[in-house]
């Protein structure tokens, strides 16, 4: 009798720190969260369905790996999900391994900002008067040359669009993801 009464407070102490658990880590994939596994007991029906489910995502899975129309990684993982389910005892082990632990943490980290490039407006400026004149020179050379020797007109346009094409794309680059840096207050000036 009191090896019952011990077992049911061990798991309500595991339910309570799962709960816990979830809180704090804001859980953005609670799907993947295998923590309600010991939380309510399953009948044999619903086992043995979960056990039907993993065994079909399971040769999807290898359908998946065969061809590469379908993927097999969201299959294994379903298979992963669905034998935690059916059997308590594997959704435990599943639970505690280092690697799902790991993969829980990487998936419910916040992310990381990519950080733009800084450049001041001199700089760019300056890095824009080159790629001009370079685009000027290239489209002179491209009309020079025609007139000395047969040119195709479709080489002369090809040359011209993409001369415009690499200065349009400089032009974005430089002024409108490369940011300029902010501007700070010196105290006593």
């Amino acid at each position: 009798m009191r090896a019952v009464g011990e077992h049911r407070r061990n798991k309500l102490r595991t339910r309570v720190e799962a709960k816990r658990a979830r809180k704090r880590s804001n859980n953005k994939y609670p799907f993947l969260d295998l923590d309600f596994v010991d939380e309510e007991p399953l009948g044999l029906r619903e086992r043995i369905l979960y056990g039907l489910g993993a065994m079909g995502c399971v040769v999807l899975a290898i359908i998946g790996a065969i061809f590469p129309v379908l993927p097999a990684i969201p299959f294994w993982i379903l298979a992963v999900i669905c034998l935690s389910h059916s059997f308590p005892g594997f959704g435990r082990f599943v639970r505690e391994s280092r690697l799902y632990k790991w993969l829980i943490a990487k998936l419910n980290e916040p992310e990381k900002k990519a950080r733009r490039p800084v450049m001041r407006r001199a700089e760019k400026d300056s890095i824009m008067t080159r790629v001009s004149v370079a685009v000027l020179v290239l489209i002179a050379a491209n009309l020079g040359i025609s007139h000395l020797v047969a040119v195709p007109r479709l080489v002369k346009w090809a040359v011209g669009a993409l001369a415009s094409v690499v200065w349009v794309a400089s032009w974005f680059c430089l002024y409108l993801y490369v940011r300029e840096p902010e501007a700070t207050i010196r105290p006593g000036r």
